[in-house]
């Protein structure tokens, strides 16, 4: 967030596409900030899912048994890529 707050590409963005939504005949600064509020909070909940189920995914990585199947996949992946490495023709 600090990092879209100091970037001046991603205000411009923010001030011409949030535009269409202002009301002239209001304060425009406060439109604004609800609007910028709205979608931070929009953003705080989708990550927060985000984080909910990568932890999930984490949790069932984690079991001794899917870590095992893991290990062997990965081990079979690799040695079939050094195979082919070492049969391919320069």
């Amino acid at each position: 967030m600090t990092t879209d707050l100091l970037n001046p590409k991603t205000l411009l963005l923010y001030v011409t596409l949030m535009s269409q939504f202002i009301q002239p005949n209001q304060a425009a600064n406060i439109q604004l900030i609800i609007l910028a509020s709205v979608l931070m909070i929009i953003a705080i909940f989708w990550l927060g899912i985000v984080v909910f189920i990568i932890n999930m995914i984490r949790q069932w990585f984690l079991q001794p048994k899917i870590q095992s199947a893991f290990n062997k996949v990965t081990a079979l992946v690799l040695v079939g890529l050094g195979v082919r490495i070492a049969t391919e023709k320069i």
